[in-house]
């Protein structure tokens, strides 16, 4: 599944020293999706609603791994509960 540009807006936000700018991940959470206009946050919705329930862990890492993010996941199956999270915020 191709990433929207939304996404790797979302995910260009998350790098090695985001936990410096934003020690909470709620508020790093608010700080990528707060940069998206209403139209680009309707889009990342759609795009992780869709990604989440149609794509295994595996694809998920796969798809964060080669997103413009360089922060990495401690836990490769956090992704998913990161992922989900974020889109309960949108």
């Amino acid at each position: 599944m191709d990433a929207p540009p939304e996404f790797d807006a979302f995910c260009r936000a998350f790098h090695e020293d985001i936990h410096l700018i934003h020690p909470a991940l709620d508020d790093a959470i608010a700080a990528a999706t707060g940069s998206l206009n209403n139209r680009q946050k309707a889009s990342l919705k759609e795009f992780l609603a869709v990604l989440l329930a149609s794509s295994s862990d595996s694809d998920l890492e796969e798809l964060w791994d080669s997103s413009p993010s360089d922060w990495l996941f401690e836990h490769k199956e956090s992704i998913r509960p990161f992922l989900t999270d974020v889109l309960g915020k949108l």
